[in-house]
């Protein structure tokens, strides 16, 4: 029931009350229950649709970015700090009642000095005599201890050593347990008052999300996600929490979470196999990461059998492309369509063998939504559309079944939002200036990476 209002191209919604869609047989009449507000993302018929959609100004309809719920975050035990003391704070944290040492020394009370250079340790109460109150604390020793009575002599007290997992590190401080909670102890405690709360927190969840992964659940991961990518475009947000942790861990369970959160394209579905087989190589070429081999291999296979084209599959693309780049007001339209041969249409050239090698539509005044998606073209090494009036984003999976692709140059268009500079293995060039893009990012994972 959010405010989403465009699809996951940057495609305006229509308003769902729109007389057209009407006559289509869909209003808010016939699905009470669906939210059909104003012009918002929904998905009225669970029957048919993995997703929410929404019909478009431009007369379609198209998926939505809107983000899968979180999972709920864990409960972690905080320990009973009456009970027992932390060992990552030397048991600082202790506010019990035991009052005497090991060897069976009474305790006495704290000298004033103590209690006047030490106030945050607990001290206060253990002035009152009259009430008992002398009880064993550390303010400054490696363990909690007391003065005694034995001639006022320190001895250390019985006082057990809280569970590690239910402990939180002092601020600023590494988690060394393998437990995630107390890092979010520290996420949670250590950023009141910050004033870039998101950005404190950010690095304590991550923390969590990385001991979670090496245990093999991911656990508080979602919690790191919300926080970290607030405000950002959040697959590439995502990929690279996950990629990092992969990166750093090596461990098949945190490579294959990697792998989900960075090669899932929701309805971009046939790139998928692309983005996997690049991962797993990565994985398993560069980081050796043992278990992804197997992955790698399937993945990598399926890309091949994708990649697979011949010149009739390309025809049709290429005509797509035509007629939803608004191809009849082309300034140059030579022969598209019209020439049985695609080969001979302007601004392409293929091989010996009939595929697309070149497209060259520079200044050429294409116009709508990006559609790189629509170009099933394997052997592709060059494509320059720049200098026209393009828009959308460049999200991650739309060019990476241009397995070949070299150059690219979409400057001086109108594309925003996040733009994913990462393309296929092979590219070397790319040029997107001149655009109203507002971040920018590249996949570690991919071997263009690299060049």
């Amino acid at each position: 029931r959010g405010w989403i209002n465009t699809t996951m191209f940057g495609t305006p919604c229509e308003r769902w009350d729109a007389d057209w869609i009407k006559q289509l047989g869909l209003s808010e009449q016939d699905y009470l229950e669906a939210g059909l507000d104003e012009n918002y993302c929904r998905n009225p018929s669970l029957e048919y649709d993995q997703r929410a959609w929404c019909y478009t100004t431009e007369g379609n309809w198209e998926y939505c970015s809107v983000p899968n719920c979180r999972r709920a975050t864990p409960v972690c035990t905080v320990a009973d700090k009456n009970t027992c003391g932390c060992d990552n704070v030397q048991q600082r944290d202790h506010r019990g009642t035991v009052n005497m040492t090991l060897d069976g020394d009474h305790c006495v009370a704290w000298d004033d000095q103590f209690l006047q250079q030490y106030p945050e340790s607990g001290l206060e109460s253990n002035n009152n005599i009259s009430e008992g109150n002398i009880f064993c604390r550390n303010p400054f020793n490696d363990r909690a201890f007391c003065f005694t009575d034995h001639s006022e002599s320190i001895g250390y007290c019985d006082v057990p050593m809280c569970n590690p997992h239910e402990c939180m590190p002092p601020c600023g401080t590494p988690n060394f347990d393998s437990s995630s909670c107390p890092s979010f102890f520290q996420a949670e405690d250590c950023c009141k008052g910050e004033e870039d709360t998101n950005s404190c927190k950010c690095g304590y969840l991550k923390e969590a999300c990385r001991k979670s992964l090496k245990n093999g659940t991911v656990d508080f991961c979602d919690d790191a996600e919300a926080v970290c990518c607030e405000g950002k475009y959040n697959r590439h947000c995502k990929c690279r929490i996950y990629e990092q942790i992969c990166f750093e861990f090596k461990s098949e369970f945190a490579c294959n979470n990697a792998a989900t959160n960075c090669c899932e394209f929701d309805v971009l579905n046939w790139a998928e196999p692309q983005c996997y087989c690049d991962f797993f190589t990565y994985t398993t070429n560069v980081l050796e990461v043992e278990g992804t081999s197997i992955s790698a291999i399937e993945k990598c296979l399926e890309a091949t059998k994708q990649s697979i084209s011949f010149p009739p599959l390309e025809k049709e693309s290429l005509a797509q492309f035509y007629r939803n780049t608004g191809g009849e007001h082309w300034f140059n339209n030579d022969k598209w369509l019209d020439d049985e041969d695609h080969c001979n249409w302007f601004g392409v050239a293929c091989n010996g063998d009939g595929l697309v090698t070149e497209i060259n539509l520079r200044n050429n005044n294409l116009t709508g939504i990006n559609f790189f998606f629509l170009l099933e073209c394997p052997e592709l090494t060059r494509l320059d559309l720049a200098e026209n009036n393009l828009s959308g984003s460049v999200y991650s999976g739309v060019t990476l079944f241009l397995r070949k692709l070299v150059h690219i140059d979409i400057s001086k268009n109108q594309f925003s939002g996040h733009a994913d500079m990462t393309f296929a293995p092979s590219t070397v060039h790319a040029n997107y200036s001149n655009n109203k893009f507002t971040s920018a990012g590249f996949n570690g994972f991919n071997a263009a990476y690299e060049s």
